[in-house]
Protein backbone atom coordinates (compact mmCIF):
# COMPACT_ATOMS: atom_id res chain seq x y z
CA UNK A 1 0.00 0.00 0.00
CA UNK A 2 1.84 3.06 -1.26
CA UNK A 3 -0.49 5.64 -2.77
CA UNK A 4 -3.85 3.96 -2.29
CA UNK A 5 -5.56 3.49 1.06
CA UNK A 6 -8.43 1.05 1.44
CA UNK A 7 -10.65 2.35 4.16
CA UNK A 8 -11.89 -1.07 5.26
CA UNK A 9 -8.26 -2.15 5.82
CA UNK A 10 -7.66 0.99 7.84
CA UNK A 11 -10.70 0.31 10.01
CA UNK A 12 -9.83 -3.35 10.31
CA UNK A 13 -6.39 -2.47 11.60
CA UNK A 14 -7.79 -0.06 14.20
CA UNK A 15 -10.33 -2.61 15.40
CA UNK A 16 -7.62 -5.25 15.66
CA UNK A 17 -5.36 -2.96 17.71
CA UNK A 18 -8.22 -2.40 20.15
CA UNK A 19 -8.74 -6.14 20.34
CA UNK A 20 -5.19 -7.61 20.55
CA UNK A 21 -2.82 -4.64 20.91
CA UNK A 22 -0.58 -2.55 18.69
CA UNK A 23 2.40 -4.90 18.30
CA UNK A 24 0.46 -7.99 17.29
CA UNK A 25 -1.91 -6.08 15.00
CA UNK A 26 0.99 -4.39 13.22
CA UNK A 27 2.78 -7.69 12.68
CA UNK A 28 -0.34 -9.25 11.20
CA UNK A 29 -1.10 -6.34 8.87
CA UNK A 30 2.50 -6.12 7.71
CA UNK A 31 2.28 -9.76 6.73
CA UNK A 32 -1.24 -9.77 5.27
CA UNK A 33 -1.40 -6.33 3.63
CA UNK A 34 2.22 -5.15 3.48
CA UNK A 35 1.43 -1.92 5.35
CA UNK A 36 4.30 0.14 6.72
CA UNK A 37 4.63 1.19 10.33
CA UNK A 38 4.44 4.84 9.21
CA UNK A 39 1.04 4.19 7.58
CA UNK A 40 -0.16 2.40 10.70
CA UNK A 41 0.88 5.35 12.90
CA UNK A 42 -0.93 7.77 10.60
CA UNK A 43 -4.08 5.67 10.80
CA UNK A 44 -3.89 5.51 14.58
CA UNK A 45 -3.30 9.26 14.85
CA UNK A 46 -6.37 9.87 12.68
CA UNK A 47 -8.37 7.52 14.90
CA UNK A 48 -7.34 9.17 18.18
CA UNK A 49 -7.68 12.76 16.94
CA UNK A 50 -10.86 12.55 14.87
CA UNK A 51 -12.82 9.52 16.10
CA UNK A 52 -12.06 9.16 19.82
CA UNK A 53 -13.86 12.37 20.70
CA UNK A 54 -14.67 12.96 24.39
CA UNK A 55 -18.35 13.46 25.16
CA UNK A 56 -19.97 14.28 28.49
CA UNK A 57 -23.74 14.02 28.88
CA UNK A 58 -26.13 14.65 31.75
CA UNK A 59 -29.09 12.27 31.73
CA UNK A 60 -31.93 14.69 32.45
CA UNK A 61 -35.62 13.78 32.56
CA UNK A 62 -35.88 15.27 29.05
CA UNK A 63 -33.05 13.10 27.73
CA UNK A 64 -29.25 13.36 27.39
CA UNK A 65 -27.84 16.89 27.51
CA UNK A 66 -24.28 17.58 26.34
CA UNK A 67 -22.02 19.30 28.89
CA UNK A 68 -19.21 21.56 27.68
CA UNK A 69 -15.79 21.42 29.28
CA UNK A 70 -13.42 24.24 30.08
CA UNK A 71 -9.75 24.66 30.86
CA UNK A 72 -8.72 24.14 34.44
CA UNK A 73 -8.13 21.50 37.09
CA UNK A 74 -10.52 19.15 38.83
CA UNK A 75 -10.96 15.71 40.31
CA UNK A 76 -9.84 13.06 37.84
CA UNK A 77 -12.80 10.96 36.75
CA UNK A 78 -10.96 7.64 37.09
CA UNK A 79 -10.32 8.27 40.80
CA UNK A 80 -13.96 8.98 41.70
CA UNK A 81 -16.49 6.45 43.06
CA UNK A 82 -19.87 5.85 41.42
CA UNK A 83 -21.65 8.30 43.77
CA UNK A 84 -20.31 11.73 44.72
CA UNK A 85 -21.97 14.13 47.17
CA UNK A 86 -22.02 17.83 46.28
CA UNK A 87 -21.03 20.02 43.32
CA UNK A 88 -17.75 18.97 41.77
CA UNK A 89 -15.27 19.89 39.02
CA UNK A 90 -14.31 16.74 37.11
CA UNK A 91 -11.24 16.46 34.89
CA UNK A 92 -11.70 14.31 31.80
CA UNK A 93 -9.65 14.07 28.61
CA UNK A 94 -7.92 17.42 29.11
CA UNK A 95 -11.00 19.45 30.06
CA UNK A 96 -12.83 20.23 33.30
CA UNK A 97 -16.58 19.81 33.69
CA UNK A 98 -18.55 21.59 36.38
CA UNK A 99 -21.30 19.27 37.68
CA UNK A 100 -24.05 20.89 39.71
CA UNK A 101 -27.24 18.97 38.92
CA UNK A 102 -28.19 15.80 40.75
CA UNK A 103 -28.33 12.64 38.70
CA UNK A 104 -26.39 10.54 36.21
CA UNK A 105 -23.49 11.84 34.11
CA UNK A 106 -21.78 9.79 31.39
CA UNK A 107 -18.18 10.51 30.44
CA UNK A 108 -17.43 8.74 27.18
CA UNK A 109 -14.75 8.51 24.53
CA UNK A 110 -16.64 7.73 21.35
CA UNK A 111 -16.01 4.13 20.16
CA UNK A 112 -13.81 3.37 23.20
CA UNK A 113 -15.19 3.76 26.70
CA UNK A 114 -17.75 5.17 29.10
CA UNK A 115 -17.54 6.13 32.78
CA UNK A 116 -20.70 6.78 34.80
CA UNK A 117 -20.97 9.17 37.72
CA UNK A 118 -23.95 9.94 39.98
CA UNK A 119 -24.10 13.32 41.72
CA UNK A 120 -26.28 13.87 44.81
CA UNK A 121 -26.64 16.97 46.99
CA UNK A 122 -26.64 15.23 50.37
CA UNK A 123 -27.36 11.91 52.08
CA UNK A 124 -31.11 12.53 51.74
CA UNK A 125 -30.91 12.51 47.93
CA UNK A 126 -32.25 9.03 47.38
CA UNK A 127 -34.31 9.46 44.22
CA UNK A 128 -31.40 10.63 41.97
CA UNK A 129 -29.55 7.40 42.81
CA UNK A 130 -32.62 5.28 42.10
CA UNK A 131 -33.24 7.06 38.80
CA UNK A 132 -29.63 6.56 37.74
CA UNK A 133 -29.56 2.83 38.51
CA UNK A 134 -32.91 2.29 36.80
CA UNK A 135 -31.61 4.15 33.76
CA UNK A 136 -28.46 2.01 33.63
CA UNK A 137 -30.37 -1.30 33.74
CA UNK A 138 -32.02 -3.06 30.83
CA UNK A 139 -34.27 -6.02 31.66
CA UNK A 140 -32.55 -9.19 30.50
CA UNK A 141 -30.09 -11.89 31.54
CA UNK A 142 -26.86 -11.34 29.62
CA UNK A 143 -24.96 -10.27 32.77
CA UNK A 144 -26.59 -12.86 35.01
CA UNK A 145 -23.39 -14.91 35.38
CA UNK A 146 -21.42 -12.02 36.92
CA UNK A 147 -20.80 -11.64 40.66
CA UNK A 148 -22.17 -8.79 42.75
CA UNK A 149 -18.76 -7.09 42.82
CA UNK A 150 -18.44 -7.44 39.05
CA UNK A 151 -21.86 -5.86 38.61
CA UNK A 152 -20.80 -2.89 40.73
CA UNK A 153 -17.84 -2.46 38.39
CA UNK A 154 -20.10 -2.72 35.35
CA UNK A 155 -22.21 0.15 36.69
CA UNK A 156 -19.13 2.32 36.39
CA UNK A 157 -18.24 1.37 32.83
CA UNK A 158 -21.38 0.41 30.87
CA UNK A 159 -24.23 2.31 29.31
CA UNK A 160 -26.51 -0.57 30.29
CA UNK A 161 -26.32 -3.65 32.47
CA UNK A 162 -28.59 -6.55 31.46
CA UNK A 163 -30.18 -8.07 34.59
CA UNK A 164 -33.59 -9.30 35.70
CA UNK A 165 -35.55 -8.09 38.73
CA UNK A 166 -33.87 -10.09 41.50
CA UNK A 167 -30.33 -9.32 40.39
CA UNK A 168 -30.86 -5.58 39.82
CA UNK A 169 -32.72 -5.26 43.14
CA UNK A 170 -29.85 -6.94 45.02
CA UNK A 171 -27.36 -4.69 43.21
CA UNK A 172 -29.41 -1.59 44.06
CA UNK A 173 -29.49 -2.61 47.71
CA UNK A 174 -25.69 -2.95 47.69
CA UNK A 175 -25.15 0.45 46.03
CA UNK A 176 -27.53 2.12 48.49
CA UNK A 177 -25.75 0.46 51.41
CA UNK A 178 -22.42 1.81 50.16
CA UNK A 179 -24.02 5.28 50.16
CA UNK A 180 -25.30 4.84 53.73
CA UNK A 181 -28.94 4.40 52.71
CA UNK A 182 -31.00 1.64 54.29
CA UNK A 183 -33.03 -0.69 52.07
CA UNK A 184 -34.43 -4.22 51.98
CA UNK A 185 -35.42 -6.70 49.29
CA UNK A 186 -39.13 -7.25 48.62
CA UNK A 187 -40.30 -10.62 47.30
CA UNK A 188 -43.78 -10.43 45.76
CA UNK A 189 -45.77 -13.53 44.84
CA UNK A 190 -49.03 -14.47 43.19
CA UNK A 191 -51.42 -16.70 45.12
CA UNK A 192 -53.01 -17.85 41.86
CA UNK A 193 -51.89 -20.92 39.93
CA UNK A 194 -48.22 -20.73 39.05
CA UNK A 195 -46.77 -20.98 35.55
CA UNK A 196 -43.11 -20.96 34.53
CA UNK A 197 -42.56 -17.26 33.92
CA UNK A 198 -44.99 -14.94 35.68
CA UNK A 199 -45.27 -15.91 39.35
CA UNK A 200 -43.64 -13.08 41.23
CA UNK A 201 -41.29 -10.14 41.25
CA UNK A 202 -38.42 -8.75 43.31
CA UNK A 203 -38.30 -5.07 44.26
CA UNK A 204 -36.59 -2.87 46.84
CA UNK A 205 -38.06 -0.98 49.75
CA UNK A 206 -35.94 2.05 50.64
CA UNK A 207 -35.96 4.08 53.82
CA UNK A 208 -36.20 7.74 52.83
CA UNK A 209 -34.49 9.60 55.70
CA UNK A 210 -36.00 12.99 54.83
CA UNK A 211 -39.57 11.73 55.40
CA UNK A 212 -38.68 8.85 57.78
CA UNK A 213 -40.69 6.32 55.78
CA UNK A 214 -40.19 3.11 53.85
CA UNK A 215 -40.94 3.54 50.13
CA UNK A 216 -41.43 0.78 47.55
CA UNK A 217 -39.15 1.06 44.51
CA UNK A 218 -39.34 -1.03 41.35
CA UNK A 219 -35.95 -0.46 39.70
CA UNK A 220 -36.62 -3.16 37.13
CA UNK A 221 -39.88 -1.69 35.86
CA UNK A 222 -38.76 1.88 36.60
CA UNK A 223 -41.46 3.11 39.01
CA UNK A 224 -42.34 4.50 42.40
CA UNK A 225 -46.02 4.46 43.37
CA UNK A 226 -48.35 7.09 44.85
CA UNK A 227 -51.86 7.27 46.26
CA UNK A 228 -53.53 10.48 47.50
CA UNK A 229 -50.30 12.40 46.98
CA UNK A 230 -48.10 10.10 49.07
CA UNK A 231 -45.43 7.66 48.00
CA UNK A 232 -46.37 4.10 48.90
CA UNK A 233 -44.58 1.50 50.97
CA UNK A 234 -44.81 -2.17 50.02
CA UNK A 235 -47.64 -2.60 52.51
CA UNK A 236 -49.65 0.43 51.33
CA UNK A 237 -49.11 -0.61 47.69
CA UNK A 238 -50.38 -4.10 48.53
CA UNK A 239 -53.44 -2.63 50.26
CA UNK A 240 -54.19 -0.35 47.31
CA UNK A 241 -54.04 -3.30 44.92
CA UNK A 242 -56.29 -5.44 47.14
CA UNK A 243 -58.86 -2.66 47.54
CA UNK A 244 -58.70 -1.41 43.94
CA UNK A 245 -57.62 2.05 44.98
CA UNK A 246 -56.23 4.42 42.36
CA UNK A 247 -52.44 4.18 42.05
CA UNK A 248 -50.24 6.74 40.33
CA UNK A 249 -47.17 5.28 38.60
CA UNK A 250 -44.24 7.66 39.13
CA UNK A 251 -41.55 6.96 36.51
CA UNK A 252 -37.90 6.69 37.47
CA UNK A 253 -36.70 6.17 33.91
CA UNK A 254 -37.85 5.02 30.50
CA UNK A 255 -37.24 1.29 30.54
CA UNK A 256 -36.15 -1.11 27.84
CA UNK A 257 -36.29 -4.89 27.47
CA UNK A 258 -33.12 -6.57 26.24
CA UNK A 259 -33.98 -7.97 22.77
CA UNK A 260 -31.40 -10.71 23.38
CA UNK A 261 -33.03 -11.87 26.61
CA UNK A 262 -32.84 -15.58 25.82
CA UNK A 263 -33.49 -18.69 27.85
CA UNK A 264 -31.89 -22.13 27.37
CA UNK A 265 -34.26 -23.05 24.57
CA UNK A 266 -33.41 -19.76 22.78
CA UNK A 267 -36.93 -18.49 23.22
CA UNK A 268 -36.83 -14.70 23.55
CA UNK A 269 -39.03 -13.29 26.29
CA UNK A 270 -38.63 -9.72 25.03
CA UNK A 271 -41.66 -9.78 22.73
CA UNK A 272 -43.83 -11.52 25.32
CA UNK A 273 -42.97 -8.91 27.94
CA UNK A 274 -43.57 -5.99 25.61
CA UNK A 275 -47.09 -7.31 25.07
CA UNK A 276 -47.66 -8.18 28.72
CA UNK A 277 -46.70 -4.75 30.06
CA UNK A 278 -47.40 -2.64 26.99
CA UNK A 279 -49.20 0.21 28.81
CA UNK A 280 -50.15 1.34 32.33
CA UNK A 281 -53.36 -0.69 32.43
CA UNK A 282 -51.55 -3.88 31.49
CA UNK A 283 -48.83 -3.10 34.04
CA UNK A 284 -51.45 -2.59 36.74
CA UNK A 285 -53.03 -5.94 35.83
CA UNK A 286 -49.60 -7.56 36.04
CA UNK A 287 -48.94 -6.09 39.50
CA UNK A 288 -52.36 -7.30 40.66
CA UNK A 289 -51.30 -10.82 39.75
CA UNK A 290 -47.74 -10.90 41.07
CA UNK A 291 -48.20 -8.74 44.21
CA UNK A 292 -50.94 -10.74 45.97
CA UNK A 293 -48.57 -11.26 48.89
CA UNK A 294 -45.11 -9.95 49.66
CA UNK A 295 -42.36 -10.46 52.17
CA UNK A 296 -38.99 -9.30 53.44
CA UNK A 297 -35.85 -11.29 54.01
CA UNK A 298 -35.06 -12.00 57.64
CA UNK A 299 -31.90 -14.04 58.13
CA UNK A 300 -32.22 -17.13 55.89
CA UNK A 301 -35.96 -16.86 55.08
CA UNK A 302 -38.48 -14.50 53.56
CA UNK A 303 -41.33 -13.63 55.88
CA UNK A 304 -44.54 -13.08 53.89
CA UNK A 305 -47.78 -11.42 54.88
CA UNK A 306 -50.59 -13.96 55.02
CA UNK A 307 -52.53 -16.37 57.20
CA UNK A 308 -54.96 -19.30 56.84
CA UNK A 309 -55.32 -20.40 53.22
CA UNK A 310 -52.92 -17.75 51.95
CA UNK A 311 -50.24 -18.96 54.35
CA UNK A 312 -50.71 -22.54 53.14
CA UNK A 313 -50.34 -21.46 49.53
CA UNK A 314 -47.19 -19.43 50.29
CA UNK A 315 -45.51 -22.38 52.00
CA UNK A 316 -46.64 -24.66 49.17
CA UNK A 317 -44.95 -22.38 46.65
CA UNK A 318 -41.88 -21.26 48.58
CA UNK A 319 -41.33 -24.17 50.97
CA UNK A 320 -38.43 -23.94 53.41
CA UNK A 321 -37.40 -20.56 51.95
CA UNK A 322 -40.37 -18.91 53.63
CA UNK A 323 -42.56 -18.39 56.64
CA UNK A 324 -45.64 -16.22 57.18
CA UNK A 325 -47.17 -13.76 59.62
CA UNK A 326 -50.74 -12.46 59.88
CA UNK A 327 -51.18 -8.87 58.73
CA UNK A 328 -51.13 -7.25 62.18
CA UNK A 329 -48.02 -9.10 63.32
CA UNK A 330 -46.30 -8.44 60.00
CA UNK A 331 -46.89 -4.68 60.33
CA UNK A 332 -45.64 -4.67 63.91
CA UNK A 333 -42.47 -6.52 62.92
CA UNK A 334 -41.51 -4.54 59.83
CA UNK A 335 -43.11 -1.10 60.10
CA UNK A 336 -43.74 -0.06 63.68
CA UNK A 337 -40.17 0.79 64.49
CA UNK A 338 -39.40 2.68 61.25
CA UNK A 339 -41.99 4.77 59.47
Amino acid sequence: MKSREFFEIKLGFINLVNKIGWKQALQRYKKDFNISEDDAKKWWKWYENEICVPEVCYESDAGPQAIRGEKGKGEKIEKLPLIVIGDIDVEFMGSVYRLTNEGLYRFSVITKSVRNLIIIKNRYSVIPILKAISLMQIHGNRDQSTTLEQRKTLLLSRYWISLACGDISALTKEVLSDAGIESRLVSALTLENWNTYNNGHVLVEVFFPDISRWILVDIDMGYLFMHDGELLSSYSFWKCLKENRYIVFVPLSQKEIDPLWLENNYYSYAHMWRVMVRDLNSKLSWYKRIFQTFGFQAEDKFIYIGDREDAKRIIEYRGHYSTTLPEKEFIEKFYCERG
